[in-house]
């Protein structure tokens, strides 16, 4: 099946956001196997907004065999429409959060690969000053 988001193909992510056979998310996986600390930071800070939502997909209530268990899922189930108002409330809220979070985590990352740029920068200024001497 072909996902198609404004005209593009996007069928790849789709895919790459279902967990793995093994039970793992490929995100998880792909975090795993960078090399290095600057591969895995980049690698997180670029998962990180699609990963900081709370899903609010509708699920199936597991069900425990007979009479009793087919009474209970119904309970369940009634019980999970009744709450949904308010899990939805509180959902946002929290969705807002983490995206604030990811965002905060991203522009520090950031500001402070711009920081150790700039001071290495000025440290070859200075062994270039020390050389000339």
């Amino acid at each position: 099946m072909k996902l198609i988001i404004n005209g593009s193909d996007r069928s790849g992510e789709a895919a790459a956001a279902q967990p793995a056979a093994g039970g793992a998310p490929l995100a998880a996986q792909r975090l795993q196997s960078t090399g290095d600390e600057a591969a895995f930071h980049e690698e997180l800070l670029r998962q990180l907004p699609a990963r900081s939502v709370v899903q609010l997909e509708p699920f199936a209530v597991p069900r425990s065999p007979g009479q009793v268990g087919g009474l209970l899922a119904a309970f369940k189930t009634r019980v999970w429409r009744f709450l949904r108002f308010q899990h939805e409330h509180v959902t946002t809220q929290q969705n807002n959060i983490n995206q604030l979070l990811a965002a905060t985590l991203e522009s520090q990352h950031r500001a402070h690969q711009h920081e150790c740029a700039a001071l290495r920068r000025r440290i070859e200024e200075l062994e270039r000053k020390l050389d000339a001497r």
